[in-house]
């Protein structure tokens, strides 16, 4: 393998808010939404490899408690590995709980997910505004030596050790350029919309629907453009965009080993984008 050669692996997932935007039960009828699609792809393509749920379980919980009958097709996938689901109950904002509570956390992920057939052993908190010293001892009693986030610590590189007091350590990686949203913006939003800029003004010429929220909490943020309509899929672009995704992304990580999550906040896989990624000269990709 060239010594410059870089793997890509793009990792399709949704960050799933269970109230944030809108109250609890508006966000969902958005989840019975995005859980319907996303169990249709898994049953009827089986090219598609896998779907991360945030590292949630609570969110598949919501979803069961309005659709019981679901549950089989769940458990079914679960096992499987194509629906990844915990090891957390529900992703916490570390410095706002105790250790208890994180701890109780954990377990009742492990326990809901186990029942749904396998529990993911990834320590994934992409919204946890900073980890505790103690996050090392707290993961290796569940057995979990890999963490994986973007938020709270600042180290120069992706790839580190964390050790806590007790000398307790993990594997440490953090998201590179853009956070967690890299492939995102880089990738798919080009290829898919012709667009990077997910806060995009609206633009009346684009022929799209404006959708901002009514509320004076957001005054600024969370606004899209939604403009599935004007929904394409453009090859072209794609090799310029991949070397400027490697190019950015090779100054935070060390390995050749790129890791990029596809979804975005809410965001259901697409089943029109997958197997749409080529390979070039320098890099390569895989789900």
């Amino acid at each position: 393998m060239p010594k410059d050669r870089k793997t890509i692996h793009v990792v399709s997932n949704s960050h799933w808010d269970r109230e944030w935007c809108y109250p609890f039960e508006e966000t969902r009828l958005l989840l019975i939404k995005f859980m319907d699609e996303l169990l249709h792809l898994l049953d009827t393509d089986p090219d598609f490899a896998s779907f991360t749920m945030d590292s949630q379980t609570l969110c598949v919980e919501d979803y069961l408690e309005l659709r019981p009958e679901k549950r089989e097709t769940i458990e079914k996938h679960v096992k499987s590995g194509r629906l990844i689901v915990g090891p957390w109950c529900s992703l916490p904002e570390e410095y706002l709980v105790n250790g208890e509570s994180l701890v109780r956390n954990l377990v009742v992920g492990h326990r809901v997910a186990k029942d749904l057939g396998k529990v993911s052993k990834i320590g994934y908190t992409p919204f946890s505004y900073g980890q505790t010293s103690q996050i090392p001892q707290i993961y290796q009693g569940f057995d979990i030596d890999t963490i994986i986030f973007y938020r709270g610590i600042n180290v120069p590189k992706s790839e580190f050790i964390l050790e806590g007091p007790d000398g307790s350590r993990l594997l440490g990686m953090r998201f590179g350029c853009m956070s967690r949203f890299s492939y995102y913006v880089y990738i798919y939003r080009v290829l898919r919309y012709g667009s990077d800029d997910v806060f995009k003004r609206y633009d009346w010429d684009r022929g799209a629907s404006p959708f901002r929220l009514a509320s004076d909490r957001h005054p600024r943020a969370h606004y899209y453009v939604l403009d599935d309509k004007k929904k394409h899929w453009n090859d072209e672009p794609i090799r310029e965009q991949l070397l400027k995704l490697v190019a950015d992304e090779s100054e935070h990580f060390t390995t050749s080993q790129i890791c990029c999550m596809q979804g975005f906040d809410t965001s259901n896989p697409d089943p029109e984008g997958i197997g749409h990624h080529q390979t070039l000269p320098g890099t390569s990709s895989g789900t």
